[in-house]
């Protein structure tokens, strides 16, 4: 297995982005974010990747293909880095709505138990079972430059992973919930070392470096200066 750099992309704004409701697979990105879409990739085109890996999700494709398209490296589509999907039932509802608070405090109750579902969501434990699959996926690829666009909530779990050396850790992943909050088109970088034995083999280099979109102040994306 070869030491690579692999670049974790959020995907641009998308359409359930900030709207209080429980987010399906099937939102697209917003005419801001194909904005930032954009930026992200015309940023890549500095970074020479030569492989992108995305979420099927059309906010993460998305996003993918606009990087494609500046870059020309290739893209494939992962299961593995899609989004954590809430009770179907909930999809499209409030999370102010009576159910929808019932299910967010089962939900946290209920989070560090293997095996718990409130009904057919994705639990912290079905994403860990992703997270460690998606870590084969990079570790045995031959590239070593990948950019990979995916989802807040999945990459805060597969940050987890890395960091417990592939070991359930739901208490963790809850802290990193609280306390990593990525822009949307943040770029994280980890590098893989397969050859390390006194650290872990995964080691993060920079957290959600969105200089691309300018000062963060602003809701446009601006030429960055740098």
């Amino acid at each position: 297995m070869k030491e690579k750099l692999v670049y974790f992309v959020r995907h641009g704004q998308s359409t359930a982005n900030g709207t209080g409701v429980f987010q399906g697979g099937d939102s697209t990105l917003t005419d801001l974010g194909k904005r930032q879409a954009a930026f992200v990739a015309k940023r890549f085109k500095d970074l020479q990747t030569d492989s992108i890996l995305s979420s099927p999700m059309p906010r993460a494709l998305e996003t993918a293909q606009a990087i494609a398209h500046t870059t020309g490296a290739p893209l494939e589509t992962h299961e593995v880095f899609r989004e954590y999907l809430p009770p179907t039932s909930l999809i499209g509802a409030r999370m102010d709505t009576d159910e929808g608070r019932a299910y967010t405090e089962a939900l946290r109750e209920h989070y560090e138990e293997p095996g718990w579902h409130y009904a057919d969501e994705d639990s912290y434990f079905d994403l860990h079972e992703r997270a460690c699959a998606a870590l084969d996926l990079l570790e045995a690829s031959a590239h070593t430059k990948i950019a990979v666009v995916s989802h807040a909530g999945f990459m805060r779990v597969l940050f987890t992973a890395m960091l417990s050396k592939r070991e359930p850790d739901p208490r963790t992943a809850r802290r990193l919930a609280r306390f990593l909050l990525p822009e949307n088109t943040g770029i994280t970088v980890c590098r893989y070392r397969p050859q390390e034995t006194k650290r872990n083999v995964w080691r993060m280099i920079t957290w959600n470096d969105h200089a691309h979109l300018g000062a963060t102040d602003k809701a446009e994306p601006v030429e960055s200066q740098m």
